[in-house]
Protein backbone atom coordinates (compact mmCIF):
# COMPACT_ATOMS: atom_id res chain seq x y z
CA UNK A 1 0.00 0.00 0.00
CA UNK A 2 1.50 3.35 -1.05
CA UNK A 3 1.35 6.33 1.32
CA UNK A 4 0.43 9.23 -0.95
CA UNK A 5 -0.93 11.84 1.50
CA UNK A 6 0.12 13.31 4.88
CA UNK A 7 -1.16 16.18 7.04
CA UNK A 8 1.13 18.65 8.82
CA UNK A 9 0.95 18.44 12.63
CA UNK A 10 -1.05 21.69 12.85
CA UNK A 11 -3.52 20.17 10.38
CA UNK A 12 -3.30 23.27 8.18
CA UNK A 13 -1.28 21.86 5.26
CA UNK A 14 -1.32 18.64 3.33
CA UNK A 15 1.32 16.99 1.17
CA UNK A 16 0.38 14.67 -1.70
CA UNK A 17 1.90 12.77 -4.58
CA UNK A 18 0.31 14.16 -7.73
CA UNK A 19 0.18 13.33 -11.40
CA UNK A 20 3.52 12.55 -13.08
CA UNK A 21 5.07 11.94 -9.64
CA UNK A 22 5.03 15.60 -8.55
CA UNK A 23 5.15 16.31 -4.82
CA UNK A 24 2.47 18.93 -4.09
CA UNK A 25 1.33 20.85 -1.02
CA UNK A 26 -1.43 23.26 -0.10
CA UNK A 27 -4.01 24.23 2.49
CA UNK A 28 -6.93 25.75 0.56
CA UNK A 29 -8.90 22.84 -0.77
CA UNK A 30 -10.22 24.84 -3.71
CA UNK A 31 -6.71 24.46 -5.13
CA UNK A 32 -5.85 28.18 -5.07
CA UNK A 33 -2.61 27.86 -3.09
CA UNK A 34 -1.39 24.45 -4.22
CA UNK A 35 2.15 24.31 -5.51
CA UNK A 36 4.62 21.75 -6.74
CA UNK A 37 7.70 21.23 -4.57
CA UNK A 38 9.66 18.85 -6.76
CA UNK A 39 9.55 15.93 -9.17
CA UNK A 40 10.11 12.76 -7.22
CA UNK A 41 11.20 10.12 -9.71
CA UNK A 42 9.42 6.85 -10.42
CA UNK A 43 6.70 5.61 -8.05
CA UNK A 44 7.27 7.90 -5.07
CA UNK A 45 6.01 6.61 -1.74
CA UNK A 46 5.81 7.44 1.97
CA UNK A 47 5.36 11.20 1.78
CA UNK A 48 5.47 12.52 5.34
CA UNK A 49 6.01 15.74 7.26
CA UNK A 50 8.79 15.98 9.85
CA UNK A 51 7.66 16.57 13.45
CA UNK A 52 8.46 20.31 13.15
CA UNK A 53 6.60 20.64 9.80
CA UNK A 54 9.69 22.20 8.19
CA UNK A 55 10.71 19.23 6.03
CA UNK A 56 9.04 16.46 4.10
CA UNK A 57 10.32 13.00 3.28
CA UNK A 58 9.60 10.63 0.43
CA UNK A 59 11.34 7.81 -1.41
CA UNK A 60 11.23 6.81 -5.06
CA UNK A 61 13.03 4.84 -7.74
CA UNK A 62 15.47 6.51 -10.09
CA UNK A 63 14.13 6.65 -13.65
CA UNK A 64 16.81 4.09 -14.62
CA UNK A 65 15.53 1.78 -11.80
CA UNK A 66 19.20 1.22 -10.87
CA UNK A 67 18.67 2.52 -7.33
CA UNK A 68 16.11 3.91 -4.90
CA UNK A 69 16.43 7.34 -3.34
CA UNK A 70 15.21 8.71 -0.01
CA UNK A 71 14.82 12.49 -0.06
CA UNK A 72 14.32 14.98 2.75
CA UNK A 73 13.07 18.27 1.27
CA UNK A 74 13.27 21.63 3.10
CA UNK A 75 9.85 23.23 2.59
CA UNK A 76 10.85 26.80 3.50
CA UNK A 77 14.06 26.89 1.45
CA UNK A 78 12.55 24.82 -1.40
CA UNK A 79 15.65 22.61 -1.71
CA UNK A 80 16.64 19.02 -1.01
CA UNK A 81 18.04 18.95 2.52
CA UNK A 82 19.28 15.38 2.20
CA UNK A 83 19.32 12.61 -0.39
CA UNK A 84 20.32 8.98 0.16
CA UNK A 85 20.79 6.36 -2.56
CA UNK A 86 20.03 2.74 -1.65
CA UNK A 87 19.74 -0.51 -3.57
CA UNK A 88 16.06 -0.64 -2.55
CA UNK A 89 13.71 1.03 -0.08
CA UNK A 90 10.54 -0.73 1.06
CA UNK A 91 9.38 1.69 3.76
CA UNK A 92 10.57 4.77 5.65
CA UNK A 93 9.14 6.51 8.73
CA UNK A 94 10.12 9.68 10.64
CA UNK A 95 10.89 9.32 14.33
CA UNK A 96 7.77 10.84 15.96
CA UNK A 97 9.75 13.49 17.85
CA UNK A 98 13.11 13.93 16.14
CA UNK A 99 15.43 14.10 13.15
CA UNK A 100 15.79 10.35 12.58
CA UNK A 101 14.20 8.14 9.94
CA UNK A 102 13.76 4.38 10.21
CA UNK A 103 14.23 2.71 6.81
CA UNK A 104 13.44 -0.81 5.69
CA UNK A 105 15.56 -1.53 2.65
CA UNK A 106 18.89 -2.62 1.30
CA UNK A 107 22.02 -0.44 1.21
CA UNK A 108 23.92 -0.09 -2.08
CA UNK A 109 26.60 -2.60 -1.02
CA UNK A 110 24.14 -5.23 0.30
CA UNK A 111 22.83 -8.38 -1.39
CA UNK A 112 19.85 -10.44 -0.32
CA UNK A 113 16.99 -9.34 1.91
CA UNK A 114 16.29 -6.01 3.50
CA UNK A 115 17.45 -4.70 6.87
CA UNK A 116 16.12 -2.03 9.22
CA UNK A 117 18.38 1.04 9.33
CA UNK A 118 18.28 4.21 11.37
CA UNK A 119 19.28 7.39 9.55
CA UNK A 120 20.44 10.51 11.42
CA UNK A 121 19.37 13.29 9.03
CA UNK A 122 21.54 16.03 10.55
CA UNK A 123 24.74 13.94 10.69
CA UNK A 124 24.04 12.06 7.45
CA UNK A 125 24.89 8.74 9.13
CA UNK A 126 22.97 5.47 8.68
CA UNK A 127 23.35 2.51 11.03
CA UNK A 128 21.95 -1.03 11.09
CA UNK A 129 19.19 -1.70 13.59
CA UNK A 130 18.76 -5.33 12.56
CA UNK A 131 21.49 -7.78 11.67
CA UNK A 132 18.96 -10.37 10.49
CA UNK A 133 17.52 -10.16 7.00
CA UNK A 134 13.91 -9.04 7.23
CA UNK A 135 12.54 -10.14 3.86
CA UNK A 136 11.93 -7.73 1.03
CA UNK A 137 8.32 -6.90 1.78
CA UNK A 138 6.64 -5.51 4.88
CA UNK A 139 6.27 -2.23 6.76
CA UNK A 140 7.74 -0.50 9.78
CA UNK A 141 6.19 1.62 12.55
CA UNK A 142 7.58 3.69 15.44
CA UNK A 143 6.13 3.33 18.92
CA UNK A 144 4.58 6.58 20.26
CA UNK A 145 7.45 6.99 22.77
CA UNK A 146 10.03 6.67 19.93
CA UNK A 147 11.80 3.82 21.73
CA UNK A 148 10.69 0.86 19.60
CA UNK A 149 10.46 0.05 15.92
CA UNK A 150 7.95 -2.61 14.88
CA UNK A 151 8.44 -4.28 11.51
CA UNK A 152 6.84 -7.02 9.51
CA UNK A 153 8.52 -9.51 7.23
CA UNK A 154 7.23 -11.24 4.15
CA UNK A 155 9.67 -12.89 1.73
CA UNK A 156 9.18 -12.68 -2.04
CA UNK A 157 9.12 -16.46 -2.12
CA UNK A 158 6.00 -16.51 0.07
CA UNK A 159 5.47 -18.08 3.44
CA UNK A 160 4.29 -16.63 6.72
CA UNK A 161 4.54 -12.98 7.73
CA UNK A 162 6.10 -12.23 11.07
CA UNK A 163 5.95 -9.12 13.24
CA UNK A 164 8.93 -8.10 15.38
CA UNK A 165 9.82 -5.18 17.57
CA UNK A 166 13.28 -3.91 18.40
CA UNK A 167 14.59 -1.02 20.46
CA UNK A 168 15.97 1.83 18.41
CA UNK A 169 19.42 1.21 19.91
CA UNK A 170 19.32 -2.22 18.15
CA UNK A 171 18.75 -4.24 21.34
CA UNK A 172 15.95 -6.48 22.62
CA UNK A 173 14.67 -7.97 19.35
CA UNK A 174 11.36 -9.75 20.00
CA UNK A 175 9.15 -11.74 17.63
CA UNK A 176 5.52 -10.87 18.34
CA UNK A 177 3.60 -13.10 15.96
CA UNK A 178 3.71 -15.44 12.97
CA UNK A 179 0.75 -15.18 10.58
CA UNK A 180 -0.36 -16.98 7.44
CA UNK A 181 -1.08 -13.75 5.55
CA UNK A 182 0.71 -10.71 4.14
CA UNK A 183 0.85 -7.79 6.58
CA UNK A 184 0.41 -4.62 4.53
CA UNK A 185 0.33 -1.93 7.21
CA UNK A 186 0.56 -1.61 10.99
CA UNK A 187 0.21 1.07 13.63
CA UNK A 188 0.97 1.39 17.34
CA UNK A 189 -1.78 2.32 19.78
CA UNK A 190 -1.26 5.95 20.87
CA UNK A 191 -1.09 4.88 24.56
Amino acid sequence: MRRLVDWSSDEQRIIVIGTYDAILSGSDFDGSDWREFTRAGMRPDAVAWSADDERIMYFSNDVSFEFSKLVVFDVKKQVEHFSLKMNSIHDARWLPDGNWIAIKGRALDEDGGAHIYLLDIDAGVMNYVTTMRTGDLGRISWSPDSEWIAFSTYPWSGGDSRIFKIKRDATDLQQLTDMDCRIREMSWSPK
